[in-house]
């Protein structure tokens, strides 16, 4: 497909999450030289790392954390208040004091960016609403709001009936894929050589450019249509080329945007390099734009019109095929990303809205609890013990617990030894799938380790269920 001159464009999309990569500064070594008489107070938002907090303020992480009395510098949550100078007038660091801080940046370990939940979408039924009617209303697919709502009859709704429109989704930036080539290329049906080109792609877009997932399988939608994935991929007659069939490769009708690159080799490196390149100049608010999206039906649309330079009514778009794609791309990259805060999970509920704590973490960071509470956030306690106490604890305070999960509802709750479970404390888990007489729950400190998240199938008898739609 023929490239063009990137268009100047003006956006009015809101930036959903704001990418920190430093993780320390020589402005933030020097930072207790200019202490203020009154202290000075930031509000973290989303995207917010404790070392861009430090950048943005000249101060060091080091110097935050204690002064917040923050225990993990890796794990602030969006609404804290962080004090950025003390209130008293303190003493001027000592050179050599400085050249210690100066040289301990490799001691401010890399931070993942703040998750950002965008709450779930629903519709009440009116009388002479149809399936129709509330499609066209909510800009959405008869058959997106039957899959989303779990209708059985698409005939039959009644007044009064809560549909859900789209589901609540947690963005978290970073991170890279585990799956294997092997088993990418089974479930997309690929051969191992384009799976491995599609995971190097998206690593290198979430790893390196702090893309979301989203964003991610939104522009593997585009990178499939354009090439299959293959860097070696030729045009001749539109003098384009790679996996993003970029122009100038063999002659310069539609431009040369092969100029940006390092080498004028087909390799994966070098198109990825350039990738890099063009995101970080004249493709800046493709980045802003699809790095940050949370639906990458949206992301594929938006990386073929600005990056791409195509417009969706040119025919080679392929709308149709092209935003099935980037479904398929989410649903098989969505539950293997690895290294970030937590996984997404994809909860049909506004999680920041519940009788409880929706802006702190009470549980030991990295624990399997920390993530439970990180995914449900207001709708679940703050204090419910350890994790084999919490089917009790839940119970107490009024919340449905039973034997019967439902995916992105309800939480597994391990007895000692249960299928897994530490022999003394238990384990929690978040339910994201139920077949039969087997459940897939995603836990964190499981098979993957302490702070990482993993994803398996244990029998539904070795667990009870905390259901969070109460």
């Amino acid at each position: 497909m023929g490239k063009h001159d990137q268009p100047s464009l003006i956006y009015t999309k809101k930036n959903a999450v704001k990418l920190a990569l430093s993780t320390g500064t020589i402005a933030g070594a020097f930072a207790l030289t200019t202490i203020t008489a009154a202290a000075d107070t930031y509000i973290v938002k989303v995207g917010d790392t404790l070392s861009g907090i430090a950048a943005k303020h000249d101060t060091s992480v080091s110097a935050l954390s204690k002064l917040n009395n923050i225990q993990n510098i890796h794990h602030i949550s969006i609404n804290q208040k962080i004090e950025t100078s003390q209130a008293e007038q303190a003493e001027l660091p000592k050179p050599a004091e400085q050249a210690a801080t100066v040289n301990s940046k490799s001691t401010d370990a890399p931070q993942t960016s703040v998750g950002a939940s965008t709450p779930a979408v629903t519709y009440v039924v009116k009388t002479g609403d149809t399936l129709g009617s509330i499609s066209s209303k909510q800009g959405v697919s008869v058959a997106e709001i039957i899959k989303q709502s779990k209708l059985q009859d698409a005939n039959l709704i009644y007044v009064g009936q809560t549909l859900l429109i789209k589901p609540a989704v947690t963005i978290y930036v970073g991170g890279a894929l585990s799956i294997t080539a092997s088993d990418l290329a089974k479930q997309a049906g690929l051969s191992e050589t384009a799976a491995q080109h599609a995971i190097d792609i998206a690593n290198h877009l979430m790893g390196q450019e702090g893309f979301t997932v989203q964003g991610a399988a939104g522009t593997l939608a585009v990178a499939e249509r354009e090439s299959g994935f293959n860097p070696e991929a030729i045009n001749p007659s539109g003098g384009v080329a790679g996996i993003f069939q970029w122009s100038g490769w063999s002659n310069n009708i539609n431009g040369n945007r092969w100029g940006r690159a390092s080498e004028k080799t087909l390799s994966m490196p070098v198109q990825l390099e350039l990738v890099s390149t063009e995101l970080n100049s004249n493709f800046k608010n493709v980045k802003t734009l699809v790095g940050n999206a949370t639906d990458p039906k949206q992301a594929s649309l938006d990386w073929t019109v600005y990056y791409e330079g195509v417009a969706l009514s040119d025919p080679q778009t392929k709308e149709k095929a092209l935003l099935a794609n980037a479904e398929k791309w989410y649903d098989l990259l969505k539950d293997h990303v690895t290294d970030t805060e937590a996984d997404a999970v994809d909860v049909p509920f506004d999680v920041t809205k519940g009788a409880y704590s929706s802006t702190g973490n009470t549980y030991a960071s990295g624990q399997c609890t920390w993530y439970v509470k990180d995914i449900f956030k207001a709708r679940m306690g703050d204090y419910w013990g350890n994790a084999k106490d919490w089917a009790a604890s839940a119970k107490r305070e009024g919340l449905p617990v039973d034997h019967n999960p439902i995916a992105n509802q309800t939480i597994a709750v391990f007895q000692p030894d249960s299928a897994g479970a530490d022999a003394t404390y238990g384990h929690v888990a978040v339910v994201i799938g139920v077949n039969g007489d087997s459940v897939t729950i995603k836990e964190m400190n499981s098979t993957a380790g302490i702070g990482k998240t993993n994803t398996r199938v244990i029998p539904k008898s070795a667990a009870t269920y905390i259901h969070m739609t109460y």
